[in-house]
């Protein structure tokens, strides 16, 4: 699709996947504030970072679905066989580069990252990938076990198929392989974008559902570190998953067209190196000030936050103009598109 038909029509998905961006960049990094020692992990936080976490990876599914059924006809052997290896060049090259940075960083500044290592290099990436990069190992499973739909009825069956496999991620079998499960619990949210894809000409801004998604607040309130039993539990996610996305989408419905086109091309530039490079910025960003003796809470959020965002936007530029050092970010092996 043209880019000023993009900009027209479907602004709202770069707003999606901004919004999203922001949201796992600021879970990072108060975790990250929190791991040390520089912040107390208050209630405010708490309950923060356990909301975010309900929804904010599952709007990237969506709109990975939502593209994927837009863009691809994936319905023969051939066809599968082409998105897969596309896929596992697109997403396999920058998955396995930063993966690898965000190995060795960890390794150097141990006890400063929210989460050190736990096994070898190898192991970390064939099986227990890291944050935040596990995204892209879950998307390419997804992708290799969904085909496109021909109908909205085909979507429909396959949410109700992606419904009943989401019950069953704790299963203890489930849980012994980390992508089964990964596709076993996201699942839903792809075919959701998926389905989404069948309604894009209906797609607007409708206060009814805005008001039905800020239930995920109550919800949540009402939720958050309280004891349930497994079934239970799963519904609660589920749930306040919807909200949250709901929430999330309305409000970029509604700024589709009120967005400046600057900033549109912004975040299509830059989501995707912001979302690989987040971590590793504002890792070294923490290490430094801490080196220097610099604990206070207000310079390391300032510094942190704006570090997160503006050196990888940088970076990204400069890997532009070099490009085989673009490709480690956005390899973009060239798709079949449908014909619009």
């Amino acid at each position: 699709m043209a880019e000023n038909v993009s900009r027209d029509k479907e602004s709202w998905i770069d707003i999606v996947k901004w919004i999203a961006c922001m949201l796992v960049l600021l879970g990072h990094f108060f975790q990250s504030m929190v791991k040390s020692g520089i912040m107390e992990a208050g209630i405010l936080w708490q309950w923060f970072d356990h909301t975010v976490y309900l929804f904010h990876v599952p709007l990237f599914f969506i709109c990975s679905g939502y593209l994927y059924q837009r863009n691809s006809v994936v319905e023969t052997r051939n066809a599968w066989k082409d998105n897969v290896l596309r896929k596992a060049v697109n997403l396999g090259v920058p998955y396995v580069a930063f993966s690898a940075a965000s190995f060795l960083l960890k390794e150097v500044f141990q006890g400063t990252v929210n989460e050190e290592n736990s096994s070898n290099f190898l192991r970390t990436l064939f099986l227990e990938p890291l944050s935040p990069y596990w995204y892209l190992y879950i998307l390419f499973f997804l992708f290799l076990v969904t085909p496109t739909f021909k109908s909205k009825k085909q979507a429909f069956i396959s949410l109700a198929v992606s419904l009943f496999i989401f019950f069953f991620q704790q299963n203890p079998l489930v849980k012994e392989v980390y992508f089964v499960q990964g596709v076993a619990r996201r699942e839903i949210w792809f075919i959701i974008g998926m389905l989404l894809c069948f309604c894009k000409n209906e797609i607007k801004f409708d206060v009814r559902y805005l008001a039905v998604s800020f239930l995920l607040f109550p919800f949540t309130i009402m939720g958050y570190n309280k004891e349930m039993e497994l079934l239970p539990w799963m519904l609660y996610c589920l749930t306040a998953g919807i909200c949250g996305c709901l929430l999330v989408l309305e409000i970029s419905f509604l700024l589709n067209d009120k967005v400046p086109e600057k900033a549109i091309r912004f975040s299509r530039k830059n989501t995707l190196p912001v979302f690989l490079m987040h971590t590793i910025f504002a890792a070294g960003i923490r290490s430094i000030l801490c080196k220097m003796g610099i604990t206070s809470l207000a310079v390391h959020v300032i510094l942190g936050i704006s570090g997160s965002i503006f050196f990888p936007v940088i970076a990204a530029e400069i890997m532009r103009k070099f490009p085989w050092m673009y490709f480690f970010i956005q390899p973009d092996l060239r798709r079949k598109d449908r014909s619009q």
